[in-house]
């Protein structure tokens, strides 16, 4: 497939270095500005898994998206439950990923889109409620929306959502 880069970034959000990995369609042009999709990985995954388990950059990349792939905190994604593995800002950290992306890279800002598998599910609807200024849809697999104490979700505009579940899934039920 067409890549011109796959590789790791740093940055400090928050005083807490994060990393993701972007990768870079061949196609990408300063007169062709490409879509960013944000694929997160599950709770006890990391970015590369995400990155081999998805398969997404052997679809994107020929279709000249980019895709980033952030890691988690203690491999995990805060989506105020109880069961979360850290309390750090996550919603901040993918807002901050994508203006030091979409400083650096030509991308097309009304096509950001985020997805997620298991945890980072979850960490999509999350993004949908608190960062949709931003990101034009999302998407989940296995990842439940979840509402809890102190939260709101009130988005100025209807959020494109596709959710993929699993009857038979024994870790996050149907």
């Amino acid at each position: 497939f067409n890549v011109i880069f796959s590789q790791w970034f740093t940055i400090n959000h928050e005083g807490v270095l994060r990393t993701y990995y972007l990768s870079v369609s061949s196609k990408a042009t300063i007169d062709n500005p490409s879509p960013l999709i944000i694929n997160l990985h599950g709770y006890g995954g990391s970015a590369t898994q995400q990155l081999y388990y998805s398969q997404m950059n052997e679809y994107a990349l020929d279709q000249n998206i980019m895709v980033v792939y952030p890691q988690g905190y203690t491999n995990s994604w805060n989506v105020y439950t109880y069961w979360d593995n850290n309390n750090l800002d996550d919603i901040g950290f993918i807002s901050a990923m994508i203006d030091t992306i979409s400083t650096d890279y030509n991308i097309d800002l009304d096509r950001i889109y985020a997805c997620g598998m298991s945890n980072g599910g979850y960490m999509s609807y999350r993004l949908a409620c608190d960062l949709s200024d931003k990101i034009a849809a999302f998407g989940s697999v296995t990842g439940n929306f979840m509402l809890n104490e102190n939260q709101s979700c009130n988005p100025d505009r209807e959020i494109p959502i596709i959710h993929l579940h699993g009857t038979l899934d024994n870790i996050v039920g149907y």
